[in-house]
């Protein structure tokens, strides 16, 4: 902020003499600079979250439908393709009533299938069952 302290101390010496056209020429140059940064404090921020999403989309792999975290040799997730792909938000699937499927509480997209081994398993069953559980 000192930029703006200098231009307002200008602004102040100006007034005093009574160039009333300068004064006013500082006045637009002081609203210029607080645009100005007002426009690198939203960059900065957005600089901020780029670096962020890239930080992550780093660590993410595409696995069964869902994406997973791999940090330090551990896996984490599972997360919401959707939510990341389309809002960069990283949401973790729930499981549902069926132990076969997964959703997402965010989107609520249609129920990803994350272990179908255990599907397969369930082919001699007899019962049917909802995906949704």
């Amino acid at each position: 902020m000192a930029i703006l302290d200098e231009i307002k101390s200008a602004a102040g010496i100006i007034n005093k003499i009574g160039n009333m056209e300068l004064y006013q020429k500082i006045l637009d140059i002081q609203a210029q600079a607080m645009d100005l940064m007002e426009k690198n404090v939203g960059l900065q921020k957005e600089n901020y979250e780029l670096k962020k999403d890239l930080e992550i989309f780093k660590k993410l792999t595409h696995e069964r439908d869902a994406y997973w975290i791999i940090e330090d040799g551990k896996k984490d997730g599972p997360f919401c393709t959707r939510c990341w792909d389309a809002e960069k938000k990283l949401v973790r699937l729930h499981k549902t009533g069926n132990p076969v499927y997964s959703k997402c509480p965010n989107c609520t997209a249609n129920p990803i299938r994350l272990n179908p081994e255990l599907d397969e398993s369930r082919a001699s069953d007899t019962t049917d069952y909802d995906p949704l559980g």
